[in-house]
């Protein structure tokens, strides 16, 4: 008996230090989960495997501009005098922001995302401007507004790009301040950023950006990894499982690059969503020597040829998708530059910077502008870079596209947009088969593209539904009718219908792609092909074959335009712009009748299309039956 109670009180005694240890081991750090190896599996919730060695962390300030880059970036703002006019430009914003209030959390519909934006571009320029002149009114400003965002009740978690933005700036004052921060302003920061960006992060409902591919999913982690490695000595375990999350999260908008680096979300998204993946690569690089190999992953790289083809010649971009039409800067193509050694990939942004240019305007990354001399330290600014010599570039993936450039750089230049894929999309439209055109100095192709989402949202349209009978659909500006691309018997394109490049043709006799979109219309068409080519580098071409199934079908071919129309006769229109005449003639056997059509809104919640209308031919298409049309537009074409 006394041997049982001995017993007994031993195992008693084991299982206590048993339990002790474990409680010892729990992580309770910034209530942030220990995800190091991304989402962990049924097999192996045990194992942990960091992808950094944080022994390897450097000193403050640590993120994208360390301590040594200093000199050699005072040195270039004083030799090169556009740079000059874009520093000048900073210091100017930073002195008027020394007389400004705080930001103030101020709600616009279900988003803090402008006040998120104004605080990070605040901070990032006073912090940028105290480093470069030791000017303490700059450090005390930053310091204010720092304080500021710190003091909201959160950074609304429920739309959490505003929190990626938001954390990224505190986290660059942060880092960059550092050392002349009070210690009570850095208390308030890390709290700061353990209760409003990384618990919300382990909200599975407030952080679904995890595993998405889009946009969000880079700036959220890019803001939160930037946070993480600002403070990461008070903060190590919950640092890194934020860092380790990141880096496995990430790799979803990542694969969107692959094969060829055309970006889903089209051009304006390219330089939201590719900028912060950049800064959270670079900061890894600046913070721990390594990025992971993130930059490696298949056509991301290859995407810095994607955005500098997207850029016409007439200051305007392809803006397919959710996008503006006006060229921006894109500050972070500098890193690719330098990253890729090859400075051609800056020749856009060279041209942007002439006398500070649009650098010096408001363009949509603006807040990020100082990456392009943190980024452009090792740019050779005394060249001018090379352009391109590839006259045709194909990007492949989620939605291909296609871009020709042929002639002389200005008036006779020309370009040719050409759109795939489906517009079920991130950010999509009913634009497969889509194209813009631009010849003689002039775009006479256009897209009409963004139509901002609070106009939208403010009227309760259902604009984030991408089903089939969406209301998205019903925008003026997103569907097909309004699109440079085909309708048939008036229906809507199939979201899911994805347009494929079938063929590339790349000689000067015929430069340009061949769809296929026979899933965007399979519902109404046997077969759909469509070839866009630049001819001759003379004329664009736009040649559809079309096979109809046991009914007959209406075809509508539409081209958005802000030129004057005239219609010649039922087989050829003819545009006035500027000064100047191209003419759109067609070529089939079969009746058509050119047709011009208004844009004006149709609902109470379409924006206005001032100066443009929709050009184009329409016919009746017999049952099953194979048909060819093509388009020529040019100037003389006869």
């Amino acid at each position: 008996m006394m041997r049982k109670n001995i017993q007994i009180t031993f195992l008693f005694f084991i299982c206590c230090l048993t339990l002790l240890s474990c409680k010892k081991n729990v992580d309770h750090t910034d209530s942030v989960k220990v995800i190091k190896n991304g989402p962990s599996r049924p097999d192996d919730e045990n194992t942990s495997t960091e992808f950094f060695d944080y022994s390897q962390l450097r000193a403050h300030p640590r993120l994208l501009f360390t301590e040594a880059d200093e000199p050699a970036l005072k040195d270039l703002v004083l030799q090169h005098s556009d740079l000059a006019i874009i520093y000048r430009h900073i210091l100017n914003f930073s002195n008027t922001t020394l007389n400004e209030a705080p930001v103030e959390r101020v709600l616009e519909g279900k988003r803090l995302l402008a006040v998120s934006r104004t605080a990070l571009k605040r901070i990032f320029y006073l912090s940028f401007a105290y480093r470069m002149t030791d000017d303490s009114r700059y450090l005390d400003r930053a310091e204010t507004e720092i304080n500021a965002v710190c003091d909201f009740s959160d950074w609304n978690p429920s739309h959490f790009l505003d929190i990626g933005e938001m954390a990224a700036g505190v986290a660059i004052g942060y880092d960059w301040l550092y050392a002349d921060l009070t210690e009570a302003t850095k208390i308030k920061i890390r709290r700061s950023l353990r209760e409003k960006a990384f618990e919300p992060s382990n909200n599975s409902s407030q952080a679904w950006f995890l595993s998405d591919g889009g946009n969000w999913n880079q700036v959220c982690n890019g803001g939160l990894v930037l946070a993480a490695l600002a403070i990461y000595e008070d903060n190590e375990d919950g640092s890194a499982a934020i860092i380790e999350r990141a880096y496995e999260s990430v790799k979803l908008p990542l694969a969107k690059y692959s094969p060829s680096g055309s970006y889903t979300e089209g051009y304006s998204y390219w330089g939201y969503g590719t900028t912060y993946q950049v800064m959270m690569m670079a900061a890894l690089e600046s913070a721990l020597g390594t990025d992971g190999g993130l930059h490696s992953s298949t056509g991301f790289m290859q995407t810095a040829d994607y955005i500098t083809y997207m850029t016409g010649s007439v200051g305007l971009c392809f803006n397919y998708a959710d996008c503006a039409k006006a060229e921006v800067p894109n500050p972070v193509l500098f890193w690719f530059a330098k990253k890729a050694n090859n400075p051609s990939l800056v020749i856009n942004e060279r041209k942007l910077m002439q006398g500070g240019g649009r650098y010096i305007r408001s363009f949509s990354e603006d807040r990020l502008m100082p990456l392009a001399l943190i980024f452009g330290i090792d740019h050779d600014f005394g060249q001018v870079p090379a352009s391109p010599t590839d006259k045709l570039y194909v990007g492949y993936g989620e939605v291909p596209v296609a871009v020709v450039k042929a002639g002389r750089d200005g008036a006779v230049a020309k370009y040719v947009g050409i759109k795939g894929g489906a517009a079920g999309s991130a950010h999509g439209h009913m634009d497969a088969g889509s194209f813009v055109f631009e010849m003689d100095g002039v775009r006479w192709a256009i897209d009409l593209g963004l139509q901002s989402y609070i106009t939208l949202e403010s009227k309760g349209v259902d604009l984030w539904n991408m089903g089939q009978s969406s209301q998205r659909w019903d925008v003026l500006r997103i569907n097909n009718h309004f699109h440079n691309t085909l309708t048939i018997n008036g229906n809507r394109h199939l979201v899911n219908g994805k347009a494929e490049i079938k063929q590339v043709f790349d000689t000067d006799a015929k430069r340009g792609v061949l769809l296929d979109l026979t899933p965007v219309f399979k519902n109404d068409l046997e077969h759909a092909e469509r070839e866009i080519t630049l001819m001759n580098e003379d004329y664009l071409a736009v040649t559809d074959e079309l096979r109809t199934n046991n009914n007959p079908a209406t075809l509508r071919w539409s081209m958005v335009t802000n030129a004057e129309p005239e219609i010649v006769d039922s087989h050829t229109l003819r545009l006035h712009q500027d000064n100047k005449i191209i003419d759109i003639q067609i070529e089939s056997s079969l009746s058509v009748q050119a047709k011009t059509w208004s844009t004006e809104p149709i609902t109470d919640y379409d924006a206005a299309n001032p100066g443009t209308v929709v050009v184009g031919f329409e016919g009746v298409l017999p049952a099953n039956q194979s048909y060819v049309f093509q388009v020529k537009m040019g100037v003389n074409l006869n």
